[in-house]
């Protein structure tokens, strides 16, 4: 088992030429109510970088582009709905420099959004042809070449795409008798977000009030949930509304989805996988590939198969 993945990847990658971004490049990231974020420039003056997993590589919020006197304008072949439900068109910044891990990336039609802050939208998907490690409790994100890590002998859990190919999706293991496909959401702040027709399948838990008295100690929980060769006991698990997932899910049927230059089946998800249970791991995924690997640093939260 890969336990000191950080260690082996900057050891290899130290003697390894750079495809895409040089070296072994780190960034401290932090958790703002509920939310990844990250340090990024754009034309030299430093933005906060909210990281996601979207398909759309990134996106500028209204307030930013304008604070920066970046220049953007609609394109007539994109439409959108806004927030009001109104077709609109969509408007975009033609060519976007962002800094982040020392090297510029130029990104093309940018999407502009109604969104009211200034926290400039990045998806780790940007980054698809090189490895990503996101060490939760150490609150660190790094880039390594593809070649930095034996991904394929070392993967040790599922990841695959949603059916529409915009998200990855992982497969977990609920109270050790349900199987299931859950997005990959560092954004979502639960532990579990779930569908109502996988929780008739599964014991959910419940505490009242008086027994629930504090944050940290869930009112609806599943007893155990498998993540990789882990297990977590007592995840606080959210329900979703009847057929919030619908267009997620399909029935279980699988169809098939474009994820970047592959043609796959997509898995059907059935809820999320939020940092309440991420923040335990270390884990290192090939989003090109769909491999992944997980390691929990901290044995006391966490029990271990191996």
């Amino acid at each position: 088992m890969l336990r000191n993945i950080s260690l082996l990847a900057l050891l290899v990658i130290m003697c390894t030429p750079s495809k895409g971004v040089a070296q072994a490049n780190c960034e401290e990231i932090s958790f703002e109510s509920g939310n990844v974020i990250m340090s990024a420039q754009i034309s030299g003056y430093p933005v906060d970088a909210l990281l996601t997993l979207s398909a759309v590589p990134v996106a500028i919020p209204r307030p930013l582009a304008d604070a920066l006197s970046i220049s953007y304008a609609p394109r007539p072949s994109r439409l959108y709905l806004n927030s009001a439900g109104d077709r609109t068109r969509l408007n975009v910044v033609y060519d976007l420099a962002v800094n982040v891990f020392g090297n510029t990336i130029h990104y093309r039609d940018v999407p502009v959004t109604d969104a009211e802050d200034s926290t400039l939208i990045l998806s780790l998907q940007s980054f698809s042809q090189l490895l990503v490690n996101l060490d939760f409790p150490s609150g660190q994100l790094c880039l390594f070449n593809e070649n930095a890590i034996d991904l394929i002998d070392n993967q040790n859990i599922d990841i695959d795409y949603n059916v529409s190919g915009s998200r990855p999706v992982v497969n977990v293991t609920l109270n050790d008798e349900e199987s299931v496909w859950l997005e990959f959401a560092p954004e979502y702040q639960g532990g579990v977000l779930l569908d109502p027709i996988i929780a008739r399948e599964v014991k959910i838990n419940h505490r009242n009030s008086a027994e629930a008295s504090d944050q940290d100690t869930p009112h609806r929980y599943i007893e155990q949930l498998q993540f990789g060769p882990y297990r977590l006991f007592e995840v606080p698990v959210e329900l979703t509304e009847p057929g919030a997932l619908r267009g997620q899910r399909k029935s279980y049927r699988q169809r098939k989805a474009i994820t970047g230059s592959i043609i796959k089946h997509g898995k059907p998800a059935y809820g999320k996988v939020g940092m309440a249970v991420l923040k335990h791991f270390e884990i290192t995924i090939d989003l090109n590939s769909q491999r992944m690997h997980v390691y929990a640093p901290d044995t006391a939260t966490t029990q271990s198969n191996n």
